[in-house]
């Protein structure tokens, strides 16, 4: 690191004024998501699961206590693509399904794009389901270089063919490298990080790298080598044991591409963004600690997520108290490097800056919303409290509660009887921001509409065949 850049570090690390202005040399940039991991489920919560690459950024890096993503993957991964709340594409109450036209918008997609034009090589290593049924969804409309992965959200981390359902119904390869299937063998963690280790090894100061690397673990099917399941055969329940093995092959992939990092003598000066796509299902073996509910759901277990920052050539380790949401990562990581989002309307901001100082900041707030069935839910996140809403979408009876996530994060005390006028409030704005989702938005569904047939070839299947 160099004296000047050093001296910056040091004033924006005691919060002395500091604007954030970009390094000289622009660091590769790792954004590392996991897949249905809980709050409680990283070895450095307690959890008894082996983790040691998550722990260590961790140690290094600054934990983000109260980081939020969507209930549901798709909607997650495409407010982080973009920085725009998916209730404006419809797109907020449903996972992308196999048979499913819809997905986000090419000229939307901020991160990739703004990367790639800043002089980036972009990838995304791993799992996409952000949309396929056209050309325009994919990610290379996105603004990813190079893509080696998977188009759809539940596959067979061996076969690497994309399942559906309790069954696994076997839908066909969906393992590619840029848009060509890719027939090989081996556990997809793992795979995914030599990928991740060849790219890495291939930039240079002039043309850095913005890698996406996006492991499917650990999403059912719950897969994992015969070593790793071993390494839990104390734990009784089996979907806990299958669960904490696969996380824990996670975390070796991840352990393997921190070291590639440090073999070539990259660590200080990349910036590493860890973040969960949405709370743990406990129904298959996740854990959320203290939070109330899981995945699929608005309460704190289903949107409160594990994410750390690490950037040791400027970021001090620790834990911060900043309330994020993955609406907020593309504005602040363009600021980190200092590239100018433009004037793009987004819904997230950048708090690269309180990072950086160790300070707080207000946060805008966060409306997100999930459908299981019947249930309808919908919540909104403000600093003073957060309202949700449940509906019965047969029936059309509601309910709704407030609750204080800081002092309760289990949310078991309902604040509305006390709060009334609070309460108002926040539904008034709830309402207001929920307009912003489409009448003909995308429904929930759970079964292949009657006709539809899944393609041979998930890899260049940019049309799919039969009804929506």
């Amino acid at each position: 690191m160099r004296k000047g850049e050093l001296l910056l570090a040091l004033v924006c690390l005691v919060g002395l004024g500091c604007t954030a202005e970009p390094p000289s040399l622009r660091p590769c940039v790792l954004v590392v998501l996991a897949d249905d991991v809980g709050y409680g489920d990283p070895g450095f919560r307690g959890s008894g699961i082996h983790t040691p690459a998550i722990d260590r950024l961790a140690r290094e890096g600054v934990v983000i206590e109260r980081f939020y993503a969507f209930p549901e993957c798709s909607p997650s991964r495409i407010a982080l693509f973009t920085a725009r709340n998916p209730l404006r594409r419809g797109l907020a109450y449903s996972v992308i399904r196999p048979w499913s036209k819809e997905g986000i918008r090419a000229e939307e997609a901020l991160l990739p794009r703004a990367f790639q034009e800043a002089g980036y090589r972009t990838a995304l290593v791993g799992k996409w389901h952000a949309g396929h049924g056209d050309p325009s969804m994919l990610p290379a409309a996105c603004g990813f270089d190079h893509f080696y992965g998977h188009l759809n959200g539940r596959i067979d981390s061996f076969t690497h063919h994309l399942t559906h359902g309790e069954d696994e119904v076997d839908l066909g390869l969906d393992w590619q490298r840029n848009g060509e299937p890719v027939i090989e063998e081996g556990y997809a963690s793992f795979l995914l990080a030599d990928e991740a280790i060849r790219l890495l090894d291939a930039a240079t100061d002039e043309k850095p790298l913005f890698l996406v690397l996006s492991f499917n673990a650990a999403h059912p099917p719950l897969q994992a080598p015969q070593e790793l399941l071993d390494r839990y055969a104390a734990v009784e329940n089996p979907v806990r044991r299958a669960y904490a093995a696969m996380l824990d092959g996670l975390d070796r992939a991840l352990g393997r591409v921190l070291d590639a990092l440090d073999d070539k003598g990259r660590t200080a000066e990349t910036l590493v963004f860890f973040l969960g796509d949405n709370g743990a299902s406990t129904d298959h073996g996740g854990a959320n600690g203290p939070l109330r509910g899981g995945k699929a759901t608005t309460f704190e277990g289903g949107i409160r997520v594990p994410a750390i920052v690490r950037w040791p050539a400027r970021l001090a380790p620790g834990s911060s108290g900043q309330v994020l949401s993955v609406l907020d990562v593309a504005p602040t990581l363009l600021a980190a490097v200092g590239i100018d989002p433009g004037t793009r309307n987004l819904d997230g901001q950048s708090y690269w800056r309180a990072l950086l100082a160790g300070e707080i900041r207000p946060h805008q707030g966060l409306v997100v919303a999930t459908q299981h069935r019947w249930m309808r839910q919908e919540a909104l996140l403000d600093p003073r409290g957060k309202l949700v809403r449940e509906t019965n979408v047969v029936d059309g009876t509601r309910r709704q509660a407030l609750f204080d996530p800081m002092a309760d994060p289990g949310e078991t005390r309902d604040l509305s009887s006390e709060r009334p006028d609070l309460v108002k409030e926040l539904e008034e704005r709830l309402d207001a921001d929920l307009s912003l989702h489409p009448e003909d938005y995308v429904r929930p569904t759970w079964e292949a509409p009657a006709g539809w047939k899944p393609p041979g070839d998930w890899a260049r299947a940019t049309a799919i065949p039969g009804g929506r």
